[in-house]
């Protein structure tokens, strides 16, 4: 039986830009896999040197689960960017940000590596962080609470009640009359970036659905794992 750490993740405002958005910095309502990536990497001090950070998070080392503890917001706000660092002085680029208003989540975090997962939970049960956290940009600062450890194991049911944020790719089947029954509010995204080279390189993305009212979604699939001692009973939620 695995074990994962569990922590919630808030601020006041957010960004986890849209790859496909151009025009405008539209973003994603939960964070990247790969933010988190990033979020863990500033807690424990990884260096962001030449993205050396990303060595410690090869494809399938870390596994998360996200569930939304607030209902998606966005403000949005016209601002000036500019193609280099420092005061802007000629050639601005007028664009329209989107911001995440008051996002809230709840983080499960496990990786294979006994000492980054050693080192990340005296972290978070200290709430230390070598680094500033943020929520996709470096002046949104990021606020963390550890709630616990606790064990998961797979599922041998085929149907499940899934919390929180579900890869597409897993879903073999959705529970219609069951999604009406729960008064299922769904919201599917697009090109979520699931993985990501030392190069910075997106390797992997997914679709993903999750309700926006933050209830279970009924879905018929072979990787939802089930929290052992969690305060909810029979909580289940996908690691990806």
């Amino acid at each position: 039986m695995d074990k994962l750490l569990v922590f919630d993740l808030w601020g006041d405002y957010g960004h986890f830009k849209k790859i496909y958005a151009t025009t405008s910095a539209l973003t994603y309502p939960v964070p990247f896999k790969t933010a988190i990536y990033g979020l863990t990497s500033a807690i424990i001090g990884l260096s962001k040197e030449g993205n050396s950070y990303l060595e410690k998070f090869p494809p399938g080392a870390c596994k998360i689960g996200i569930e939304l503890l607030s209902t998606p917001r966005t403000q949005r706000l016209h601002t000036n960017f500019s193609l280099a660092p420092g005061i802007i002085k000629s050639n601005r680029k007028p664009t329209l940000l989107e911001l995440l208003k008051a996002p809230r989540y709840r983080i499960f975090w496990t990786h294979q590596k006994d000492l980054i997962y050693e080192h990340f939970k005296s972290h978070l049960k200290d709430h230390t962080s070598v680094y500033t956290p943020s929520l996709g940009l470096a002046n949104l600062l990021a606020n963390f609470k550890f709630i616990g450890e606790y064990r998961f194991e797979d599922c041998s049911e085929a149907t499940h009640q899934v919390s929180g944020v579900i890869p597409m790719s897993g879903v073999k089947q959705l529970d219609g009359p069951q999604a009406i029954a729960n008064k299922n509010e769904l919201v599917e995204v697009a090109m979520y970036a699931m993985e990501m080279d030392i190069n910075r390189n997106v390797t992997r993305r997914d679709d993903i659905l999750f309700d926006r009212r933050q209830q279970p979604v009924s879905i018929v699939t072979d990787q939802a794992v089930k929290l052992i001692d969690y305060p909810e009973d029979n909580h289940k939620i996908i690691l990806f």
